[in-house]
């Protein structure tokens, strides 16, 4: 990722969202973080939306789409860690990203991508089903 003048992030690919979410790599439970991007795809706000226990977490549209809206993002992605360090997405995570695009479609919020990331590599959903 690039870092512009201010200081915020502009994020336009998978590979640029997992350098900067390098600080939740080798965090011990599942923690889900949504990245609010604006029309330049610079970040306009970053936040832990929920944590989770050793390999679950909850997460529910509403909770995802209402600091978009409160930040005026027109993009967002979310990534959530595996600390069993197996990138591999869950059924549960594919549902869940299908919800979420889906979800971003109704709010006209565009939905960039779900990351798995553990400490080495990561996994985007977006890419492995073929959604872009």
């Amino acid at each position: 990722f690039e870092k512009n003048g201010r200081g915020s992030a502009t994020i336009r690919t998978a590979r640029q969202a997992f350098e900067y979410l390098k600080d939740m790599r080798d965090f011990p439970k599942e923690q889900l973080r949504g990245i609010y991007l604006n029309s330049r795809h610079r970040v306009v706000h970053d936040e832990v939306i929920s944590l989770g226990s050793v390999n679950a977490n909850i997460i529910h549209p509403r909770e995802v789409f209402r600091p978009a809206l409160e930040h005026g993002a027109v993009a967002l992605l979310v990534a959530h860690n595996h600390p069993s360090g197996d990138p591999q997405p869950s059924a549960e995570d594919i549902r869940v990203t299908h919800q979420l695009m889906d979800a971003g479609k109704v709010l006209g919020i565009d939905f960039l991508d779900h990351l798995v990331v553990v400490p080495h590599k990561f996994a985007s959903i977006i890419s492995l089903l073929g959604l872009r």
